[in-house]
């Protein structure tokens, strides 16, 4: 943050975004495994750093609302892990990712076609702690977007990378 605060008065707010996406983002989504299971006030003290950085991005007042500082540039630390939680389930589903887990969709494991049939059958976690993991939480994730894209008319697996990131952001800040 400290960096930030320094240099932004003598650099383009182009080269703030890239400090930010560089330095700031690239280590929220290196830790998102962890930050999607840890305590609501751990992520809260995360929050907080996150939107001081956008402030001085944007050059805001510390006492501006935090409801001010998201858009399309930028997503909070919950809606990222949303987001990042649903495009790794997509990935390792239409296989852009390598896994051990195969995820099938409950018409692959034997249930009869009907409206919940292409939605992907929740790992069989029984403790809390595994359920807050990736493929359980993201799988639930992954399955509230495709349930948000068919009340839309649109199927997850017609749509372009570019396209999913978009749908994904308005899924994410809804």
């Amino acid at each position: 943050m400290g960096m930030l605060k320094r240099v932004r008065f003598y650099v383009t707010k182009s080269m703030l975004f890239i400090l930010y996406y560089s330095f700031i983002h690239s280590r929220l989504i290196y830790g998102l495994p962890i930050w999607q299971s840890v305590t609501n006030q751990n992520k809260k003290h995360i929050q907080v750093l996150q939107n001081k950085a956008i402030k001085y991005i944007k050059f805001l007042p510390l006492l501006t609302p935090s409801s001010a500082l998201y858009n399309d540039s930028f997503l909070n630390l919950n809606n990222l892990v949303k987001f990042e939680c649903v495009l790794f389930i997509y990935k390792v589903k239409t296989g852009l990712l390598k896994s051990d887990t195969t995820l099938l969709t409950n018409h692959q494991a034997g249930m009869r076609e009907t409206r919940q049939s292409n939605l992907i059958r929740l790992p069989p976690f029984l403790t809390t702690t595994s359920q807050q993991s990736i493929f359980y939480y993201g799988v639930t994730l992954f399955n509230s977007f495709l349930r948000y894209l068919s009340a839309r008319n649109i199927s997850i697996y017609s749509l372009k990378l570019s396209e999913l990131k978009s749908w994904l952001k308005k899924f994410s800040a809804s």
